[in-house]
């Protein structure tokens, strides 16, 4: 990814969620785990490119991880998904 400060970098994280309306998780999305993984990649990507590489490498992980969370989470409410995003 291109941080904010037109560095490169390489963002490894995991998105930890859980199921919180079974109908909408089963019959609104064909592939919701496959939506869920690009909903979190679209939003790091989003918060990487706004932060300088200092921040997204030490100074401001639990920020980061907030912030992504909340992204991820707006995203997929927004598809009717069914899940809550617990942690990024």
């Amino acid at each position: 990814m291109l941080s904010g400060d037109q560095n490169i970098v390489n963002v490894q994280f995991s998105a930890l969620w859980s199921v919180s309306d079974p109908v909408a998780y089963l019959f609104n999305v064909r592939d919701p785990e496959e939506m869920v993984r690009n909903a979190a990649e679209s939003a790091m990507r989003e918060v990487a490119g706004r932060r300088p590489a200092q921040d997204i490498y030490s100074d401001d992980r639990r920020g980061i991880e907030l912030e992504v969370q909340q992204i991820t989470q707006s995203i997929l409410d927004s598809y009717q998904l069914g899940v809550r995003v617990g942690q990024c």
